[in-house]
């Protein structure tokens, strides 16, 4: 037969269910993947606050640096500033004709009883090296003799206009063929010759107007071009040092 609890359902006693055989092993596994998961969070949280101090690191060091770089700015601007010099003062140097050496030279090719009155030269390159020197400096003219400033051009050859006074057309043709004797000359050109203008009034040469005091003697203009800013002489040596050459 089977037993029959005649007890009301309030009376009856409670009876513990049976726990599962692996009730530990799971309590044990959710324990340990929190564990796992809370030491990976640690973790992870240690790691991004170690890079935010990196970068934090980093960009106080960039400022450090910036604020030394902005400290030495000044020397290289200086620096710059000096190079940008020595460059335009070595264009400069190349370029720069020796007017010195020319006026010696000139006294000693000149034949007999003929003188210059007048002596105008023109440098090509000096103005466009200055310019270069990033300033406003104008160059200093060359050397002139007897009246007219030379000037400094950017272009064209060096040159020098030569206004003398010969007391013949031979003595004319040879002050021609010695110019050509000048170092560096490229090119020698007679503009004109002619003979002093004679006064009406007393028919003698008029000494203080045409031939601008060449008296008797033929008044003569020529033009002497150069090839470079360093003269040499036919065979490809330095100018002597009698001449201004040498160092």
């Amino acid at each position: 037969m089977k037993a029959v609890n005649l007890l009301p359902p309030a009376d009856r006693p409670r009876a513990v269910p049976a726990a599962p055989e692996n009730a530990s092993k799971i309590v044990l596994g959710a324990l340990g993947l929190l564990l796992l998961a809370m030491a990976l969070f640690v973790f992870t949280k240690n790691q991004v606050t170690d890079r935010k101090d990196s970068i934090a690191q980093a960009q106080q060091e960039k400022a450090e640096a910036d604020q030394r770089s902005q400290g030495l700015k000044a020397y290289g601007d200086f620096s710059k500033i000096k190079q940008t010099r020595v460059t335009s003062i070595s264009e400069l140097a190349t370029k720069r004709f020796d007017w010195e050496r020319l006026m010696r030279e000139l006294a000693l090719v000149l034949p007999p009883k003929v003188w210059v009155t007048q002596v105008d030269g023109k440098t090509a390159g000096a103005g466009a090296a200055a310019a270069a020197a990033g300033g406003t400096t104008t160059p200093a003219p060359a050397p002139t003799a007897g009246g007219a400033a030379a000037t400094d051009t950017a272009g064209g050859s060096t040159s020098m206009t030569i206004t003398g006074c010969a007391p013949s057309q031979k003595g004319v043709a040879e002050t021609m063929v010695r110019l050509r004797s000048l170092a560096g000359a490229e090119e020698v050109d007679l503009k004109s010759s002619e003979a002093a203008a004679e006064d009406t009034a007393t028919g003698s040469a008029d000494a203080a107007g045409g031939a601008a005091g060449c008296g008797n003697h033929l008044q003569f203009n020529a033009q002497v071009t150069f090839t470079a800013a360093t003269p040499k002489d036919a065979g490809g040596k330095r100018v002597p040092s009698r001449l201004g050459g040498g160092a």
